[in-house]
């Protein structure tokens, strides 16, 4: 990653949007679209026809809402940096943090980036845990890289780091 991908994310708290982007994770939107087009197929024909069928096309449409919301929602947070602001921050201090949440810890390169993978679990194949570190601020993500989203798996990761940080001294 260079200086300016890395300034670019600062700036604005996301992962730059790749061409690979596409495939890997936005595509993965079809199977909620897909059951919120089917709720909307096979409900049109039931206000024609009979109201009495309403019940399951309904349920199906609203199924795809909530796995449609569910899903950007997921795909928002797995691009979004969350910045945290804590008092005597160091690169040490940060790395040992990452030690007390079981994590394989890899020093950070010269432009304060620090990349951790985890592995793979019941709820997630894995996730990258991105963490740059800016004076007293540090910007930290945890996205999967081996499935578009996860089971709360990635957010658990990063509230880890972060609650070893406010303790740790």
């Amino acid at each position: 990653m260079t200086t300016k991908e890395l300034e670019k994310i600062k700036l604005t708290k996301r992962w730059p949007i790749k061409f690979s982007d596409f495939y890997t994770n936005y595509l993965f939107l079809l199977l909620p679209f897909s059951v919120l087009a089917l709720g909307f197929i096979f409900l049109k024909p039931s206000f024609k026809n009979n109201v009495d069928e309403l019940i399951i096309p309904s349920l199906i449409f609203i199924l795809g809402i909530l796995l449609t919301i569910f899903a950007v929602k997921r795909l928002c947070q797995n691009q979004t940096f969350e910045s945290i602001e804590i008092e005597n921050l160091t690169q040490e201090r940060i790395e040992e943090a990452i030690r007390k949440a079981n994590f394989e810890s890899s020093k950070f390169n010269e432009f304060g980036l620090l990349t951790i993978t985890t592995e793979t679990s019941l709820f997630s194949w894995g996730e990258e845990i991105t963490i740059i570190h800016d004076g007293k601020k540090f910007f930290i993500n945890s996205k999967p890289y081996a499935q578009p989203i996860t089971i709360l798996k990635d957010r658990n990761n990063i509230k880890k780091i972060i609650k070893n940080l406010k303790y740790c001294h």
